[in-house]
């Protein structure tokens, strides 16, 4: 047997072990029955899917597909994603949602090779405004908009 698309069996792995922690997380939760369904009942069932449909694709990769090897790690975008993420964790209490997706957005567009200013800050304008209209007007959360 020969691998034929790594880039397929790659991400059928990572379905796979998603939904497995999703199954083995929400078993703790009373699941029930179809017709009174418990908390750990819609998790179970999506992780269950996402399973099979990991092992679908990382299956397919071992038989089928074009063959594709695995791109180089890009260490930047990496690291500059997942640090946009705790910027947002670790301002939204202290500054406030406007800012602390200002800093998401600014943190997460300098992991990409194609860096413009302009393109940016429109970005980071038209989400901030979209999350102050749906979380804060639309449904009435009670997130603080500004904190200086």
């Amino acid at each position: 047997m020969r691998l034929r698309n790594q880039k397929d069996l790659c991400a059928g792995l990572l379905f796979m072990a998603i939904g497995a922690v999703v199954v083995f997380v929400a078993s703790g939760y009373p699941i029930g029955s179809a017709m009174r369904m418990g908390p750990g009942y819609f998790p179970v069932l999506l992780g269950g899917i996402l399973v099979v449909l990991g092992a679908a694709i990382g299956g397919r990769a071992l038989w089928t597909g074009d063959p594709a090897p695995l791109p180089p790690v890009r260490l930047r975008p990496l690291l500059l994603v997942t640090l946009s993420i705790l910027v947002f964790a670790l301002m939204l209490e202290r500054f406030g949602l406007v800012p602390a997706i200002v800093a998401t957005v600014l943190a997460s567009c300098l992991g990409g090779h194609e860096f413009r200013w302009r393109e940016v800050a429109v970005l980071a304008a038209i989400l901030a405004a979209a999350s102050v209209l749906i979380f804060h007007l639309g449904l009435g959360l009670p997130f603080t908009l500004w904190s200086w």
